[in-house]
């Protein structure tokens, strides 16, 4: 499976980054790195995260990212190739 970050989740990821690095740059650099570490087990283990609470379906899930984040994606199911 594939991961992709859609254009708005981008925006929103380099926005958080350059508001914690205005305060601490480091802590924005390993911020940003985790963020992208955690979206990276997703291709191998997309079930990972739990259902999104306030929609409760299958293929909008949700990862926790330190106190105050949350990663939320949508699992598209693709046709395979015969």
């Amino acid at each position: 499976m594939k991961v992709f970050w859609s254009s708005e989740a981008r925006r929103k990821h380099r926005e958080i980054r350059e508001y914690i690095a205005r305060d601490n740059r480091e802590a924005a650099h390993k911020w940003a790195t985790q963020t992208i570490g955690a979206t990276k087990k997703l291709a191998d283990l997309p079930m990972i995260g739990r259902m999104v609470p306030e929609f409760q379906r299958e293929d909008l899930r949700e990862l926790i990212h330190g106190r105050h984040y949350r990663i939320v994606y949508r699992i598209l199911k693709t046709r395979s190739k015969s």
